[in-house]
Parts: C-alpha cells; sequence; structure tokens
C-alpha cells in the first residue's frame, strides 16, 4: 500500500534496487529491443508494412544516417540502420552475459590502457573513411563496432557494478532504519537503538 511519505519512498527504493540490482540484464535486452527493432524494420516492410517500415525507419533515423551503402539488408530491404550500428547494438546485447560470466569466472576489470588500444581500429575505420583515405566495409564496420563496445564494456560495466553495489548498500541501510522507526513506534523496545 502506498499511503504516506514513507511508503512510498520504500516503494521507489525498491524499484530502483531491482533495477540497479539487474541493470546488465535491463541493459542488455535494451540493446537486444534496438536490434531486433532494425531487422524488423525491413521484415515488415518485405510483408508490404509500408507504413509501421516508414515509421520505424524514422525512428532509427536518430541513431544514424541509414545509409544503403553502410547497411545491411534483410528480405531484399535495408536494416533500420547501418552495419557499425547493427555490430554496436548486437554487441551491447551479448556483453551484458558475457560480462556476468566472467565476472563469476574472477573477472576484475579491463586496464584502461587495454581499451585504448582496442578502440583504435574502430577511431582508424571511421576516420579514414571522413577524409577519404579509404572506404570501409561492413565486415569491417561491423569487427570495429563490435570490438569497440565490448572493450568499453569490460572497462566501464565494473565500475558501474561497483557504484550500484553502494547505491543498493545505502537503499539496504534506509529501509532496514524505516523498519527500525516503524518498530519503534509500534512500541516494541527491541528497536530502540
Amino acid at each position: 500500500m502506498l499511503t504516506g511519505g514513507t511508503s512510498l519512498e520504500a516503494w521507489i527504493d525498491r524499484q530502483i534496487a531491482f533495477c540497479l540490482r539487474h541493470w546488465v540484464a535491463l541493459s542488455s535486452l535494451f540493446a537486444l529491443a534496438v536490434a531486433g527493432g532494425a531487422v524488423a524494420i525491413p521484415l515488415l516492410a518485405a510483408g508490404g508494412y509500408d507504413t509501421l517500415a516508414w515509421l520505424g525507419y524514422k525512428a532509427y533515423r536518430v541513431l544514424c544516417p541509414q545509409r544503403p551503402d553502410h547497411s545491411w539488408f534483410i528480405a531484399g530491404e535495408k536494416m533500420g540502420f547501418e552495419q557499425r550500428d547493427t555490430a554496436i547494438f548486437v554487441a551491447g546485447a551479448i556483453a551484458g552475459p558475457v560480462y556476468v560470466l566472467a565476472r563469476r569466472l574472477g573477472f576484475r576489470k579491463l586496464d584502461g590502457r587495454v581499451v585504448l588500444v582496442l578502440i583504435v581500429p574502430i577511431l582508424y575505420d571511421v576516420f579514414s573513411q571522413m577524409v577519404g583515405l579509404r572506404d570501409s566495409n561492413g565486415f569491417w564496420r561491423s569487427l570495429t563496432g563490435g570490438l569497440a563496445v565490448f572493450a568499453i564494456a569490460g572497462w566501464l560495466y565494473p565500475m558501474i557494478d561497483e557504484d550500484f553495489q553502494k547505491a543498493l548498500d545505502t537503499i539496504a541501510r534506509k529501509q532496514a532504519r524505516r523498519e527500525r522507526e516503524a518498530l519503534a513506534r509500534a512500541g516494541n523496545p527491541v528497536a530502540a537503538d
């Protein structure tokens, strides 16, 4: 029941705690949903659902310019975003389960210098195309995009985990304090600090 400020605060804390405990799964599901939407758009177009496909293309336009020569095609129709974006979101969906498994096996954190080395390929691929030194292809766009996501996740996810654990500890202390105060109001002498 959500009566009074304390009950509302406790309910909000429970919702936040749920998100903090399950953030890896939630972020992976989000990335999977975005990638799945990009796959659904050409299937909708191929199936004759032109208005829905058009709306999908417009929505995904926020993520990238959707150049046909930089995109994968499904059923003869262009995906909702480009090859590099496809790799980035697919890697984002996979990075979560990989991180959870690696954490269980004792993985701590990818060194920042290793991350820098692993993101150099995407920087080279993007900037060498921008200045006209070379033209990339789907393989390199996908490889460099996915590699960058895994590198950043290996460095960033452990830090997020640590910060979220601290937040969960704070929420648990607040909940324990609320319970002690409720017992004290009810006249329970055990609740006294």
